[in-house]
């Protein structure tokens, strides 16, 4: 596993968020990015606080629009410089959560936050290079827990 004290922080945030009800799709500041970069910048999530206010984006913006230059214009940009993750980590974290708000297969009743988590934790068991099958499992059964 490469950068496990990443790994954990980020999940642990992600845990939190999920069993707070401070995780939501479509809130910049509520999603899971959005999530990981209140905690980097306040040591919890706060969806009150106002993404554009968060200080070390590029060009003055909050990290969805420095996101979305990166990856739509292609422009070289820093998306959250709070974060330990490359711009294409966050991307791909990003990505991994908002699609499953999307996804038309999913039973009507099912938890899309739920599904976007467990998309999130393949993603980031492929940034962290996380083999270890008891360390998957074990991340995945701290969003299981009541």
């Amino acid at each position: 596993m490469n950068r496990p004290q990443l790994f954990e922080r980020s999940v642990d945030v992600l845990v939190e968020a999920y069993f707070n009800d401070t995780l939501r799709h479509g809130d910049d500041c509520a999603c899971a990015v959005g999530n990981l970069v209140a905690a980097e910048l306040h040591g919890a999530s706060t969806e009150a606080d106002s993404i554009l206010e968060w200080p070390n984006h590029s060009d003055g913006k909050g990290w969805y629009d420095s996101m979305t230059d990166y990856k739509y214009e292609e422009r070289e940009v820093e998306i959250a410089e709070p974060l330990d993750y490359d711009n294409d980590e966050i991307v791909a974290i990003e990505d991994a959560f908002e699609l499953a708000w999307f996804d038309e297969d999913l039973n009507e009743n099912a938890d899309k936050r739920f599904e976007g988590l467990m998309n999130v934790l393949d993603v980031l068991f492929y940034i962290h290079d996380v083999e270890d099958q008891s360390v998957r499992e074990a991340s995945r059964n701290r969003f299981a827990a009541a």
